[in-house]
């Protein structure tokens, strides 16, 4: 399952079915090697104000680190949030993960530090 926050809708950056295409290359990839998403979840609000056709209805925050996709994905799919993980490459992932009351892995990207249970360099070593 895969949960994304995707601001550029709000800002006017991407339409929703430039993203819907993305998304679907994404699947595409994943499943040639053998790799399937159940379902994805995304937010397209962005809180801030001031860009180039943004798309007003849309500027409202909701978005991670607030747990709202994965409580909706869990109601969907009945999962058990306390025996899931969230991994992510950012604050906001993991802050997610931890609000939705889920164990955590960070994926490093950086040198922040991230309060996660796990951190890793790679996908690869937390599979």
């Amino acid at each position: 399952m895969v949960v994304t926050n995707q601001p550029v809708i709000a800002r006017g950056e991407v339409t929703v079915v430039e993203l819907d295409e993305i998304h679907n290359k994404m699947e595409t990839l994943l499943g040639l090697a053998g790799c399937y998403v159940d379902a994805l979840y995304y937010c397209p609000h962005h809180p801030h104000k001031g860009y180039e056709g943004e798309v007003p209805e849309l500027k409202i925050d909701c978005r991670k680190p607030k747990p709202g996709m994965l409580l909706k994905a869990a109601a969907y799919f009945n999962i058990d949030l306390e025996s899931s993980w969230m991994v992510g490459d950012g604050e906001n992932d993991i802050k997610a993960g931890k609000n939705a009351g889920c164990k955590t892995a960070y994926i490093k990207r950086e040198e922040t530090e991230v309060e996660a249970d796990m951190t890793v360099e790679r996908l690869l070593e937390f599979v």
